[in-house]
């Protein structure tokens, strides 16, 4: 589908794709590092003001609308804006480093923290129990290296031989598959992340102006 020309969408790119170069060429051409840092410090206090602002209104409009229908789950919504107002109020009027603003991330903060980790072990066991049911060569596979891998880090099990084998199988398999298969999803990464830069600096991909 063609793209229609507009004034406007073409000014957001020539300020995309302007600033993008700007700030990748200051670390080839000396002499921008001022413009560089100015730049940067713009898109993080427009990034910041965009995700609190924004992010923020929509998503206390989103659970307003759910409150005022009486929409299943509106007793959280409620709970949210109770706490947003509170930590909203205490950190205006009393600064992030009062006491009460710490007492509330202690009590109820880190606890909802732990809980949603907790959550994630469970989930975690779960999918690990349904990915050792023995149902093709990978998964053999991946049940014999996971169980090198554990017994590898418990200490005295088993007989001296293995004690000296299973930590040297368990150590190349960290070193040795697992970094190489982590070092490939990384290089395919970095190589999407570029051609998705180079696109947005040219203007194929405009997620600006969407």
């Amino acid at each position: 589908m063609k793209r229609k020309f507009s004034l406007g969408s073409s000014l957001l790119v020539v300020v995309a794709g302007g600033s993008g170069a700007v700030v990748f060429l200051s670390y080839l051409v000396p002499g921008l590092d001022m413009i560089q840092k100015a730049l940067i410090d713009w898109a993080v206090i427009i990034g910041t003001m965009s995700l609190v602002f924004l992010g923020g209104l929509n998503v206390l409009a989103v659970h307003w609308g759910k409150i005022r229908n009486l929409r299943p789950g509106w007793p959280y919504s409620l709970f949210l804006w109770l706490g947003f107002g509170i930590m909203l109020a205490a950190g205006f009027s009393r600064g992030p480093d009062d006491e009460l603003v710490r007492l509330i991330f202690k009590h109820v903060q880190f606890p909802l923290q732990a809980t949603i980790f907790s959550l994630l072990a469970f989930f975690v066991a779960t999918a690990a129990y349904r990915a050792f049911r023995l149902r093709s060569l990978e998964s053999v596979a991946f049940l014999l290296v996971a169980v090198i891998v554990l017994l590898g880090q418990i200490p005295g099990w088993s007989s001296n031989e293995l004690r000296e084998t299973l930590p040297w199988i368990r150590e190349w398999v960290l070193t040795k598959m697992s970094l190489g298969g982590a070092r490939g999803i990384m290089l395919g990464v970095a190589l999407g992340t570029i051609v998705v830069g180079i696109r947005i600096l040219i203007g194929i991909d405009r997620p600006y102006a969407d």
